[in-house]
């Protein structure tokens, strides 16, 4: 057996191993200064975080506006231009002819009356792929445009050579229109440029949002027109409609 004195030498022992170990675990704790360190490196990441933040928005803003100016650019030189659907010809026909030959016998536009600059096929069909044709002027397109109302009912389509991103957003309109309609019929809404227009209501397409009433998202507004959620059927375009060709409209565009 351990006499007292054993025990005394014993716990005079362990009393110093149990000092080491907490000297050294209290040399490893942070110290003052060491909370002091990493708060300044907290508020440090904290600023550098929200200086990235307002990077990437003017970034963001400064895209988007060279995306408009690169829209507006690309509109501009389609201006004059104008598609056309539907029209009956094969391999060997002339484009031009055939434009020529639609305008003045289903039309009634007088071909003396307008300048047409060019008319190339669009795609690969050797026959009736939509033929674009470059006018001269304006005043050629309005002139066409405005002979346009009389291809309700028929297998012919008339459009405007919109731009990328227009084309994307008529087409979205469009299925939200055909949706609109489906719930409420007797509503007024139609699609005019890239602009949905319902019930003296202006609302707009975009690629990050979806649809745009007065610069915020436009679902809840829409449905209280419908008086239908549409949220959900408006979120599937954003992921991609199913369908993606373009769309064919005979009335007079704009």
């Amino acid at each position: 057996m351990l006499n007292e004195e054993c025990m005394d030498k014993l716990m005079g022992r362990f009393e110093e191993v149990m000092d080491r170990k907490i000297s050294a675990m209290v040399a490893q704790l942070p110290t003052k200064e060491d909370f002091a360190v990493v708060n300044k490196e907290i508020i440090g990441l904290r600023s550098e975080n929200a200086a990235l933040r307002d990077e990437l928005t003017r970034l963001r803003v400064e895209v988007g506006s060279l995306g408009l100016r690169a829209d507006r650019l690309e509109s501009s030189t389609k201006r004059n231009n104008l598609i056309f659907y539907g029209l009956e010809y094969d391999a060997l026909s002339d484009p031009k002819a055939v434009l020529e030959a639609f305008l003045s016998q289903v039309l009634g536009v007088p071909i003396d009356s307008i300048s047409i600059v060019e008319v190339y096929r669009l795609g690969k069909a050797p026959a009736r792929a939509p033929l674009l044709a470059k006018f001269s002027r304006g005043a050629d397109v309005d002139v066409v445009l405005s002979k346009t109302s009389q291809l309700r009912g028929t297998s012919f389509g008339v459009n405007r050579d919109y731009s990328d991103r227009v084309r994307n957003a008529r087409r979205n309109l469009f299925l939200i229109r055909k949706e609109v309609i489906r719930i409420k019929p007797d509503l007024r809404i139609f699609v005019r440029g890239d602009a949905l227009l319902a019930d003296n209501h202006r609302f707009t397409w975009s690629e990050d949002v979806g649809l745009m009433f007065e610069g915020v998202d436009g679902c809840s507004r829409l449905g209280s027109l419908v008086g239908s959620d549409l949220g959900p059927f408006i979120s599937t375009l954003r992921v991609g409609p199913a369908s993606t060709s373009q769309h064919k409209n005979g009335s007079p565009a704009s």
